[in-house]
């Protein structure tokens, strides 16, 4: 598959964890810590990719550039303006460390489907706002959205008119939950228990 080169690929990893009890990006899912799941799916997709996460945490191993919140303490938003303003690219792909499962396929059909906007993911028409498209022109809306202490990711996907796209549960995908994340330690060992496929094969 040829790799899409206008759109960065970026790993939101920034999260304190707090409901898991550790960091959940380096927890291990079929030999690989949950981040790692993540990244191969989207270098899979994007000629350029890339980590979000302070430099404290040892994400270098991974191979890709670390980039630390211009902003701290604003949650996942924080994260976005931070890979906007990194990227060299005209959009940037986000995608949750903790969402093991997603697919090549599910990142190609949504960035495909955003076209040239902000686009969000949804399962079950339920909007997942951490897995979304955002175009590079909507820094300055998103910088007066962080300085009114408006961390909500959803509320700037709604202000920015971001598309919802709704990722099947079988067909293609061949997968029932392709858009599960892990919050608690209960979320993890299900997601264990169901032995998916890892999302790069």
């Amino acid at each position: 598959m040829k790799l899409v080169h206008h759109i960065s690929g970026a790993v939101l990893s920034g999260g304190k964890s707090s409901r898991m009890g550790s960091n959940k990006a380096f927890l291990d899912f079929q030999g690989k810590p949950l981040v790692l799941h993540v990244l191969h799916a989207l270098q899979a997709v994007f000629e350029t990719t890339f980590i979000v996460a302070p430099f404290s945490e040892p994400m270098h191993a991974f191979g890709v550039p670390v980039i630390p919140d211009v902003f701290p303490n604003r949650g996942p938003l924080g994260g976005m303006h931070a890979a906007l303003i990194a990227t060299q690219t005209d959009f940037v792909f986000f995608a949750p460390c903790d969402a093991p499962l997603i697919r090549p396929i599910h990142i190609s059909m949504i960035a495909d489907a955003a076209g040239n906007g902000p686009a969000v993911a949804s399962f079950r028409n339920v909007v997942q706002p951490l897995l979304c498209v955002l175009p590079k022109h909507c820094l300055p809306l998103l910088e007066k959205t962080l300085m009114s202490e408006d961390f909500s990711v959803r509320h700037f996907l709604e202000a920015v008119g971001a598309i919802q796209i709704d990722i099947p549960e079988d067909g293609a995908t061949n997968t029932r939950f392709p858009l599960i994340n892990i919050n608690t330690p209960a979320e993890y060992e299900k997601m264990r228990w169901m032995g998916a496929q890892p999302i790069y094969a």
